[in-house]
């Protein structure tokens, strides 16, 4: 269970940078 969170966290943060990148 903590690890999916783990994972669910770490993919939020991958869109996040992706998002911030693009420059929207």
């Amino acid at each position: 269970m903590i690890l999916y969170g783990y994972y669910r966290s770490s993919a939020a943060y991958r869109v996040r940078i992706a998002l911030n990148l693009k420059g929207i």
